[in-house]
């Protein structure tokens, strides 16, 4: 538990909390039992609760995973009373604890995020964290140009993984962020009952923040199933390509196998069997077929 205090206003960030913090926002901060029953674990689903004299949220921010190369929701919950401000994570997420940490060791900052209400603390946080997802779109941007630039140069298999991990990836983000905007749409109601009409204004302003980065979001989706698309249609002309050249040979090999089963029949007359330059005379004819097939197929545009 790492507590700070300024203006009135006290902010409690917690990391996995047990039965002990729980007790301690209970005893001594006077916290509603239910969100602290909700904090002991992890929930499914971003929500918003108001009580008496506290406002309960929870929220889920993508997160990058280098070792999985894709982004994460992780889970904050938020639990608001008229002079505390209390986060908790489940696992260590550094935008959030940058923003604690900054705030704890530099004055400066310290007055610019907290007030008179934990109301302006509550708006900053989240700010922050739709700043730092608007920043973590930025490597989803470079693997999209990257694509974009090897699509008439790619690498076969290589390429269609690296498509569907980026599609992955937007498909987390869109999957963690989605849920939100009708949290975000009731914090502008409830933040006016619970804070006044003042707060109304901040968080239609965070909702600006978070259809910045739906916007990106959706800008990313367009171009990644262009590029799928795109590529689909590269991979089908090959394939047609391909088909087409196996149809010509097998086209050729038929002819060729046709002239020499003619030459092969068991018949008691043969012409030109048995002359002095039969087999290049067959030989010449199966050449000559071959020629006459390739400027059929040329003149068709086959090749």
């Amino acid at each position: 538990m790492e507590t700070i205090r300024h203006k009135n206003v006290c902010w409690i960030d917690l990391l996995s909390p047990g039965e002990q913090d729980i007790k301690v926002l209970e005893d001594e901060y006077g916290i509603h039992k239910i969100p602290l029953h909700e904090i002991a674990a992890e929930t499914t689903l971003p929500k918003i609760e108001r009580f008496e004299h506290e406002l309960y949220v929870v929220l889920y921010f993508p997160i990058f995973n280098p070792q999985k190369k894709t982004a994460e929701g992780k889970e904050i919950d938020f639990i608001i009373t008229p002079n505390v401000f209390v986060t908790v994570h489940y696992e260590p997420i550094a935008p959030l604890e940058n923003i604690h940490s900054s705030c704890s060791t530099s004055p400066d900052v310290r007055d610019h995020c907290f007030s008179d209400t934990p109301a302006h603390l509550f708006f900053t946080v989240l700010s922050q964290l739709y700043n730092y997802s608007l920043r973590e779109l930025s490597h989803i941007k470079k693997n999209l140009d990257a694509l974009d630039n090897d699509l008439f140069s790619r690498d076969g298999n290589a390429f269609v993984k690296r498509i569907l991990e980026t599609r992955r990836d937007i498909l987390n983000f869109r999957r963690t962020l989605a849920p939100q905007r009708h949290i975000l749409e009731s914090l502008v109601t409830r933040g006016e009952e619970f804070w006044g009409a003042r707060s109304g204004e901040s968080f239609d302003q965070l909702l600006e923040s978070y259809n910045r980065v739906w916007s990106v979001l959706e800008s990313h989706k367009e171009a990644i199933e262009a590029i799928h698309e795109t590529n689909d249609s590269l991979i089908s002309s090959k394939q047609n390509d391909t088909i087409q050249t196996l149809t010509m040979l097998s086209v050729i090999v038929f002819y060729l196998t046709f002239i020499a089963a003619i030459f092969s029949t068991d018949a008691i007359y043969k012409p030109i069997i048995g002359n002095r330059y039969d087999f290049w005379i067959i030989l010449g004819m199966m050449g000559a077929a071959i020629i006459l097939l390739l400027v059929f197929f040329k003149n068709k545009k086959w090749l």
